[in-house]
């Protein structure tokens, strides 16, 4: 089955890059209408809501959080992923708490994009079958566990523990572990070494930053460590890494 989904940004450039980055085609998604316009696009996603909504966080007359607000207020079940250049836990956080399913910092990650898109397909399959209606339900609310995971996706590059988050988010230890397990697929140190290394990437396509500098931006504190690290998990050293994004870079004759 194929879902309809709709983007939001109120730069042109932003919905273009957002096309190229969600393979939406590939994981059985079709983009039906983007729009410019917060206010209009509301007005569009009430007489025809789509099964997914890829939006902006802030926008001129009305917000993403706002759009989102409206939305559940109306009783649309659209799934929601935000796209947005804050790296700011208070707006992932509501986020999350109005049923969001992703929360994405610009300039995205196609790996982490990608994956999140094969989750969602996983869950549309689950909920509508083989039916293209609708069904007339509010998502389920979040839990303290999606939380903790839009925390570590802003504050990734930060000293933290499995005990500090789940005291944090006052979940037990132990049960907080075995949600990684269950609900993500690995563990707490790997998902966090994940998210570092997918923005250490991402950094790698910038150039002029050192390696030692990009080391700690992601949250790595040794240089040496991080690039141990970066290879084992990208199978290239991340000074290859960036030599082979340059060349791919490189206009051809």
């Amino acid at each position: 089955m194929v879902y309809d989904a709709v983007i939001i940004d109120d730069e042109p450039w932003s919905i273009v890059d957002i096309q190229k980055t969600f393979p939406f085609e590939e994981l059985g998604f079709r983009v039906t209408s983007t729009y410019l316009d917060s206010r209009k696009a509301m007005q569009a996603l009430v007489e025809s809501p789509p099964h997914l909504v890829v939006t902006d966080i802030c926008m001129p007359n009305l917000g993403g959080l706002e759009l989102i607000e409206y939305l559940r207020q109306k009783g649309l079940p659209c799934e929601v992923i935000i796209m947005s250049g804050y790296n700011d836990f208070a707006y992932a956080k509501r986020a999350i708490r109005q049923g969001v399913f992703g929360y994405c910092l610009k300039p995205t990650d196609t790996l982490e994009v990608k994956s999140l898109l094969i989750d969602l397909k996983k869950k549309l399959d689950a909920t509508y079958g083989h039916t293209s209606k609708l069904p007339l339900e509010m998502v389920p609310p979040p839990t303290a566990f999606e939380e903790l995971l839009a925390y570590m996706r802003v504050h990734y590059n930060e000293k933290m523990t499995l005990d500090g988050l789940a005291k944090r988010f006052s979940l037990n230890p132990n049960y907080c572990c075995s949600l990684f397990s269950q609900s993500v697929g690995t563990t707490f140190s790997q998902y966090l070494t994940d998210l570092r290394i997918d923005r250490a990437r991402s950094a790698l396509a910038q150039p002029g930053v050192k390696v030692e500098d990009i080391a700690r931006q992601v949250g790595f504190s040794d240089a040496f460590y991080f690039s141990k690290v970066f290879k084992k998990q990208c199978g290239l050293s991340p000074r290859k890494y960036r030599q082979q994004l340059q060349s791919q870079a490189l206009p051809r004759e």
